[in-house]
């Protein structure tokens, strides 16, 4: 695979998932207004997000795998942190479902 095609992937990927975790952090912070049905619904809809978003990490790890020396370890950073995101959204959307 061509760098730069990589490279462009792994940004790709990066930005689906920033746009992702955006999303579910949105509806979470909603969710304590929520209740009934509507809730449940928030609630069933950040858990898809998430699986999505555990997927996409996973692929920026595959990604990862095809850079270059030099880039890696700024790609490794991207993925550590993406990683800490949605395991936080998986945390708070643990807390959401107990209140």
């Amino acid at each position: 695979m061509n760098n730069s095609k990589g490279t462009r992937l792994f940004e790709e990927l990066e930005r689906d998932l920033k746009a992702k975790v955006e999303a579910a952090k949105n509806i979470l912070d909603n969710i304590p207004n929520q209740s009934g049905e509507t809730k449940k619904a928030a609630i069933q809809r950040v858990a898809r997000i998430a699986d999505d978003a555990k997927d996409l990490v996973n692929q920026l790890s595959i990604e990862l795998k095809n850079q270059s020396g030099s880039s890696r370890s700024t790609f490794d950073a991207v993925v550590r942190f993406m990683r800490s995101e949605v395991d936080s959204i998986q945390t708070q959307l643990l807390n959401a479902s107990d209140i």
